[in-house]
């Protein structure tokens, strides 16, 4: 009986990633949810199977998000790296990011796996890697700190339902190094960190910068040192502001990377932009900060991570004005280990409870993504009468792409929404 209950699953989640591989998402993200926040120990084929699931049609969902459309997508410069080297031109493609030679190596190896100039099985090859990343990310947290089997399901849970692939792909050498930094932080050895540190500097060595960053904040215990640094980032805040003003600009090799934020500050257009998106971002620290001040109050006690997220609020806020830099330091949180901050905070509240809050996550989440985006589900629709229907799309073959020809604004109208 087992075996046919199986089979039969097996047959319906086959049918739903042929025809429509939205639903797949949805069913396999509850499926998470619900294995996720049980207290049953004996979950874990069950919970390995529908992570297998809801990573197949996470895929789907972000290989339906086109590419080429504007100039300021850094995917198109990543795809012609690779198109370099398929062409032959290796050293010209290494060579391109100078120091940050990780990700032309990844680029290099996958011209061995790819038979052809295909930027979405390109794409495809990149968010298997990223998800694989993710899950060695996470085995080594959960030993650090030395959970349980609930604990890891839970923790695997909370991180994969706010996991945002399609800003690792579109800061692709960013996103990688920001696996690195957090390898980094959970590290406890100092050869450690180091080694991780310098993995991540060959992908983008803004690493450097934003691990001392994170790290410092990775360390507050009280609620006295969030007020201190807060202050520290506000005045930092105003330094850098005064910097800009009178034309300065760094020649340090690690700190000229500030020189493209600088040049920024000057446009009210750019500066409006950063504030509108990390007040969108801080969406979803909102309920975090509620939680965070709720346990304070109720368990008169204040946790590391409570005041870690304390404090990088106040460090987005006094940014915010920035563009590139409150975001781009956060990316390893935002794009990739917010969800270990929400498992901090609910691990030891009831089934209820955690059931809730992973279930409105995960609906905030896709509300906001797929109804108020035009971009998701671009490429094709969310569901079809005709089995696969969207791997002709990635089938689509385009040779080196020229950036500074796409347009600066593309007014996007998404005929299957």
């Amino acid at each position: 009986m087992k075996k046919i209950v199986y089979y039969f699953i097996v047959a319906v989640l086959f049918i739903l990633l042929s025809f429509s591989p939205y639903i797949l998402l949805i069913s396999s993200g509850f499926s998470l949810i619900l294995i996720g926040a049980s207290n049953h120990k004996d979950n874990g084929e069950l919970f390995s199977f529908s992570l297998i699931v809801f990573t197949m049609a996470l895929i789907v969902y972000v290989l339906s998000i086109p590419n080429f459309l504007v100039s300021s997508d850094d995917f198109t410069s990543y795809y012609n790296n690779f198109v370099n080297m398929n062409h032959g031109d290796v050293g010209i493609a290494f060579d391109e990011f100078g120091l940050e030679f990780g990700l032309p190596l990844i680029n290099y190896f996958l011209t061995f796996v790819i038979d052809g100039n295909y930027p979405y099985i390109f794409k495809f090859w990149h968010s298997l890697l990223n998800i694989s990343m993710l899950i060695f990310l996470l085995i080594y947290v959960s030993s650090k700190k030395k959970l349980n089997k609930k604990e890891m399901l839970l923790l695997f849970s909370f991180v994969f339902i706010l996991y945002k692939l399609p800003q690792q792909l579109h800061l692709m050498r960013q996103g990688y190094a920001s696996y690195f930094v957090l390898f980094a932080l959970f590290s406890e050895k100092k050869s450690s960190r180091c080694l991780f540190l310098l993995i991540g500097s060959l992908f983008h060595l803004s690493t450097v910068v934003i691990f001392p960053f994170l790290w410092l904040m990775f360390k507050v215990e009280s609620l006295k040192s969030v007020f201190k640094y807060s202050f520290a980032f506000l005045l930092m805040s105003f330094v850098f502001f005064s910097i800009s003003k009178m034309g300065l600009f760094f020649n340090v090799p690690l700190l000229s990377k500030f020189n493209f934020i600088l040049g920024y500050l000057g446009s009210d257009e750019h500066i409006d932009r950063t504030v509108s998106e990390v007040l969108k971002a801080l969406l979803y620290f909102y309920p975090l900060i509620f939680l965070s001040i709720y346990y304070r109050w109720k368990n008169k006690t204040t946790t590391n991570e409570s005041c870690f997220i304390l404090v990088s609020l106040s460090f987005l806020l006094a940014f915010s004005m920035f563009p590139g830099l409150g975001m781009r330091v956060y990316m390893p949180i935002f794009s990739i280990f917010l969800g270990y901050y929400y498992f901090s905070l609910i691990k030891n509240q009831p089934v209820a409870v955690k059931l809730s809050c992973l279930a409105f996550l995960f609906l905030m989440l896709n509300v906001n993504w797929v109804f108020n985006s035009e971009l998701f589900y671009y490429q094709y629709p969310m569901y079809s009468l005709e089995p696969f229907y969207y791997l002709d799309v990635w089938q689509e073959e385009k040779d080196l792409i020229c950036r500074e020809c796409l347009p600066y604004f593309y007014e996007i109208d998404n005929k299957y929404k």
